[in-house]
């Protein structure tokens, strides 16, 4: 029987963000289940690959106007 390699959660981003998307930490939270979204961007970046950040408001369940990151891969 063969032995399937599993992805690593920084490998599932990657392939997520490659795809012309972005990921937020909430996102990365509710697709991989990922609660350390930035420490796997830091894997990302390790491996040679460049994130851009951008911060953008966002309204809460409770109505009030935050601002999270939403990243990207820098494919420039």
């Amino acid at each position: 029987m063969a032995k399937i390699e599993k992805k690593t959660q920084a490998e599932r981003v990657l392939e997520h963000l490659k795809k012309g998307r972005s990921i937020t930490s909430l996102s990365a939270l509710k697709l991989f289940g990922i609660i350390s979204t930035p420490k796997r961007l830091c894997e990302i970046q390790a491996m040679g690959y460049k994130i851009d950040k951008k911060r953008i408001a966002v309204i809460n369940r409770f109505g009030d106007r935050v601002y999270i990151n939403k990243y990207s891969l820098n494919l420039k």
